[in-house]
């Protein structure tokens, strides 16, 4: 039974250490449909491939893997954001990170309850010094930020988030609000010292509750699908090219009977032979060894008279090249061990010897070849 989709098989990926390693956006987009169909990745993810191979982006941005990237970037109302400690160990793995202090003042639940998140810079700013005041150290080029209880009421994030109470007491706000105030002090801090290395993107714990009914925002899978580019011409084309010095009767010949043989059609299978066409070659040498052209099938350059031959004054018509029919005569009275290319040149002798009429001289080279070729050896000894 013939599939027409036969050669579009299941694309090779180079694996390292048990990691996937697509190189092409082909196999990053058949990685992301099996990593979507997997039941192993978050919710924002799940049958949604499009987001993957986005994800996959943002991921390699900051250097991390396609796994990573999935458990760390998330989608909070549409924006792709880290979460929390995600963006403190990306800093720590620039090996910048000299400082990093992370406290609570005040009293919970009271308005003057704070999270201060302190971070220095390698080779930037003054020496830490804890005994200092926080606007000191921002003196000092350190990087201080504080986030309150205060700071969340008025960012209407105290309490919890969402158009209901339901949804509010279901929302991160309301249930780890500690962490939550935490996290936001970290993440203005890290996105001020470090922005060469996030990249612009927020945290995820700082976007929660921005804009949203609820806390996190999972979007329904995406209706992306993979573009369907038809590079068949492209690819046959390039086929053609690349085959060009085989001779062509030989090549539709294989072509033709392996694609009948695997059931495919001939057009997919000139694209699975371009793409590798070292294979493609090794195949058909081999083939054509052991399946030579026929004779009959080969078509020789026939070279035509040259300009320097004369037609005799007599004769009105100009000279003809021969026909192909007439030299395949010659051929198959001359010796075997004579080459095309040698037969031409005999011709081209005989017919400059006899005023350049190689067509009307056709049938005497038929007939009297032996002779002639004799004639030839010995005008062509010196």
């Amino acid at each position: 039974m013939s599939n027409g989709n036969a050669v579009a098989t299941i694309p090779e990926m180079p694996v390292e250490k048990g990691l996937i390693m697509p190189k092409s956006f082909s196999q990053m987009w058949y990685l992301a449909e099996v990593y979507s169909k997997s039941g192993m990745v978050p919710k924002a993810y799940t049958n949604n491939a499009a987001a993957i191979v986005v994800a996959g982006q943002f991921g390699a941005q900051l250097g991390m893997d396609l796994l990573p990237s999935l458990q760390n970037i998330a989608n909070v109302n549409g924006n792709p954001s880290l979460w929390g400690d995600a963006v403190k160990a990306l800093v720590q793995q620039t090996g910048t990170l000299e400082i990093f202090v992370e406290y609570f003042t005040g009293t919970y639940p009271q308005d003057d309850f704070t999270a201060v998140c302190i971070a220095k810079r390698k080779d930037q700013g003054l020496k830490y010094d804890p005994n200092l005041s926080l606007d000191d150290l921002r003196k000092r080029g350190i990087y201080v930020s504080e986030f309150s209880v205060a700071d969340a009421k008025k960012a209407r994030l105290w309490g919890g988030t969402g158009s209901d109470e339901g949804k509010r007491k279901s929302s991160v706000w309301f249930k780890y609000d500690k962490r939550m105030i935490k996290m936001r002090a970290r993440a203005f801090t890290l996105r001020d010292g470090w922005p060469d290395t996030l990249k612009g993107l927020r945290v995820a714990e700082e976007m929660q509750g921005i804009e949203s009914d609820g806390d996190m925002t999972e979007t329904a899978p995406g209706k992306f699908e993979m573009p369907k580019y038809d590079d068949t011409p492209d690819k046959i084309a390039k086929f053609d090219e690349l085959s060009k010095d085989y001779p062509k009767s030989q090549i539709e010949k294989f072509i033709t009977l392996t694609a009948k043989t695997i059931d495919v059609p001939v057009e997919d299978f000139k694209v699975a032979a371009a793409n590798d066409f070292e294979k493609f070659s090794a195949s058909f040498e081999k083939w054509n060894a052991k399946n030579p052209a026929d004779p009959e099938t080969v078509e020789p350059e026939i070279v035509e008279p040259s300009e320097k031959t004369t037609v005799d004054d007599d004769q009105d018509e100009e000279p003809k090249p021969m026909s192909l029919a007439q030299f395949k005569k010659i051929k198959a009275s001359a010796d075997e061990s004579f080459s095309d290319e040698e037969i031409t040149k005999v011709i081209e002798w005989y017919a400059k010897e006899n005023g350049g009429k190689t067509h009307a001289n056709g049938e005497t080279l038929i007939k009297d070849w032996d002779s002639i070729l004799d004639d030839y050896m010995e005008a062509t000894a010196g």
